[in-house]
């Protein structure tokens, strides 16, 4: 590097090895770049707070939070992006009321939370089922009037309940964007099949045709599970005619395990058997799922012939 790093293509360069730093978890290199930043040039994070905003999210991301916190209250810019980078890396850890915390203090600094902060905090909520902080946060971005246009944030809060397990609450507030997507739509679904409610993850594939929306791969991975729970035999197989006439399995492998996946649940191998002879890409799980299949129903031979 040169002895200067203040320019655009050496700033750029700093932040893309942080961000790396933090993707691995790096902290002995993100450490050692921070120091280098402070050694070569101290007054760089004060020219340019994308780069004090990067190395805050590498030591959040790595669990250092006492030394991304201080680095937070040291910016002389107090930009929201920095406060949210402390915010997601207690979220990622599932330390909600931490994140909370740090979002009163980011009020006391007079910092302008955005839906970046709120989805962060939504996210920490639904992972660790902390329904009544979800509540709360919920009624603060109605209190902002964020949900207006903003359809990933309210898709946070749909994820949100649905995680813990309130689903009247997740689809009521589906219900009431002007706005829906298929991303929406997948959440509520996958909420469904995560509280064992298949039956209700089915009828929203029926309301998702209705809403003049068309089901991707990941709503199609979530109906054949639901599917395959419920031995919905013909609908399975509605799906799997859906899935081939749109080439949704030249690329994707994890789309081809969901239908392997119903089939030997069925006890319906051969037709599982000719589905994986058929995927033009397969890994190591499709070839697991067909044996665990043929396991169960102790067809010995036919084992052997897969690991084969």
């Amino acid at each position: 590097m040169k002895s200067r790093w203040g320019r655009a293509r050496d700033a750029t360069f700093i932040m893309n090895m942080l961000k790396s730093c933090a993707n691995k978890k790096d902290l002995h290199e993100g450490t050692r770049i921070h120091g280098e930043i402070l050694k070569r040039d101290g007054l760089l994070l004060e020219q340019n707070p994308c780069i004090a905003t990067c190395l805050i999210n590498m030591y959040a991301k790595c669990g250092m939070f006492e030394k991304a916190r201080k680095l937070v209250e040291e910016d002389s810019v107090q930009n929201v992006a920095s406060w949210n980078a402390l915010i997601s890396g207690y979220a990622q850890q599932g330390q909600v009321h931490e994140a909370l915390n740090v979002y009163s203090c980011m009020q006391r600094e007079n910092v302008v939370p955005n839906s970046v902060t709120f989805i962060c905090i939504l996210k920490a909520c639904g992972n660790r089922s902390a329904l009544d902080e979800g509540r709360r946060v919920h009624k603060m971005i109605v209190g902002r009037g964020l949900l207006k246009k903003d359809i990933v944030l309210a898709t946070a809060i749909v994820d949100m309940y649905a995680k813990c397990g309130e689903m009247t609450n997740a689809k009521d507030m589906l219900n009431s964007l002007t706005v829906q997507d298929v991303i929406s739509w997948n959440t509520l679904i996958s909420g469904y099949i995560q509280a064992g409610q298949c039956s209700e993850a089915l009828d929203c594939m029926q309301r998702l045709y209705c809403e003049c929306l068309l089901p991707d791969s990941v709503t199609f991975i979530c109906i054949l599970k639901a599917c395959g729970t419920v031995g919905a035999t013909n609908k399975g197989k509605q799906i799997h005619d859906k899935i081939r006439r749109r080439g949704l399995l030249e690329k994707d492998v994890t789309l081809g395990n969901a239908l392997l996946d119903m089939y030997t649940r069925w006890g319906m191998l051969s037709r599982a058997q000719k589905v994986l002879e058929e995927l033009p890409a397969r890994d190591v799980v499709s070839w697991n799922t067909l044996i665990s299949g043929y396991v169960q129903h102790a067809q010995t031979q036919e084992t052997f012939n897969c690991l084969e």
